[in-house]
């Protein structure tokens, strides 16, 4: 259960937040006054989801799993990431972080333990 938690600090609050908003924001206003706002802009948010959520997916790159697996599971969790980015830049009042980790938690829950009770065959084929 310390997975969805540790991930969800490094990948929303430090990457996410810190170096691709925080330190961009500062070094802006330092050298260029005025332009910190780019940071905030649409734009701006969309990077950070699709920098954050390949970050979150090659951290995932690292398991030993076969060839397929491995592309499956990278794909699973750079579109988990996308969501989550998407939920960290809306921020809920500051409460966003936590509500990743719960969401993570639940992410993996089911994907950990109520897809493999299925059979893929019967669910298919309907049988």
């Amino acid at each position: 259960m310390s997975a969805p938690i540790n991930e969800e600090i490094f990948h929303r609050s430090i990457v996410q937040t810190t170096f691709l908003k925080r330190i961009p924001s500062e070094l802006l206003e330092r050298y260029f006054p005025g332009k910190e706002k780019i940071v905030h802009t649409t734009q701006a948010k969309i990077l950070r989801i699709l920098i954050s959520s390949a970050v979150f997916s090659y951290s995932h790159s690292f398991n030993k799993l076969s060839e397929t697996d491995l592309q499956s599971q990278m794909t699973h969790t750079f579109v988990l990431g996308l969501f989550l980015g998407i939920v960290k830049e809306m921020d809920f009042d500051g409460c966003s972080i936590p509500l990743c980790m719960v969401l993570h938690s639940l992410y993996n829950t089911f994907a950990c333990y109520i897809l493999p009770k299925f059979d893929r065959c019967s669910i298919v084929s309907g049988t």
